[in-house]
């Protein structure tokens, strides 16, 4: 993918670039499954009657970088913010948490920086820093041969291609997919933990992850399967 754009064009761009009707609905779901909203809510961003605002608006944003978009908004901001808020978008620190870590009174304040369309201060930054680098830690005290983090993917002033980043995403994604999954499907968690886990996911998130998963792991598999689809 090398289209570049503010979010709405990416955002329109992304739903008008498939047919037939089907896809097109399909991607809309995916869109509306990752930023919590409704389906009729995405077709309004699509025609462009209404733009996404708040959490949903910071979810697109970064939902979007995932399918390859080079979304202007995120290249204009800090590296620390950039990464930190990937980590709020994706769900692995919730958003009232990080509200919370960072001492900011009102949600809005936290958003307008992860929009970048604040600065926020340097110490926010050095605690946006130590809870990135934490959660990494967290992870490769499970598995001492994960990869160190990238400091580019934290200081703006060095650049990240996006295929380096969609290659080193993919690998901590998939190393924290380890480490919590192997968690989760142990007796400590319940069923209903499961089910309320794969709600939260959407639908078919889990099925489609398996089969990218499945893709991934060697190129012979990833030629086998792909020829199915």
């Amino acid at each position: 993918m090398d289209f570049q754009g503010n979010v709405m064009d990416c955002l329109r761009h992304f739903i008008a670039s498939t047919d037939p009707r089907a896809e097109t609905l399909a991607k809309k779901r995916e869109l509306r499954d990752y930023a919590g909203v409704r389906t009729s809510t995405v077709s309004r961003w699509a025609k462009g009657t209404q733009k996404p605002v708040g959490l949903p608006y910071l979810k697109t944003m970064f939902f979007l970088e995932t399918k390859g978009y080079v979304v202007t908004e995120i290249g204009a901001m800090d590296g620390t913010v950039r990464a930190f808020g990937r980590l709020v978008a994706a769900g692995a620190i919730p958003f009232d948490a990080a509200r919370q870590k960072l001492s900011y009174k009102h949600g809005d304040s936290l958003l307008r920086v992860l929009h970048g369309k604040e600065k926020a201060a340097p110490d926010k930054i050095r605690t946006m820093a130590a809870i990135v680098e934490a959660g990494l830690k967290q992870a490769r005290s499970a598995d001492p041969q994960m990869p160190k983090w990238d400091p580019a993917l934290l200081h703006p002033q060095k650049t990240v291609s996006e295929k380096e980043m969609a290659v080193e995403t993919m690998a901590y994604v998939a190393k924290l997919a380890v480490l919590f999954g192997s968690r989760v499907v142990s007796d400590d968690f319940t069923a209903e933990d499961r089910r309320r886990m794969r709600a939260l996911a959407g639908d078919e998130t889990f099925f489609r992850a398996s089969n990218l998963m499945s893709q991934l792991c060697s190129e012979k598999a990833r030629e086998i399967i792909s020829k199915k689809q």
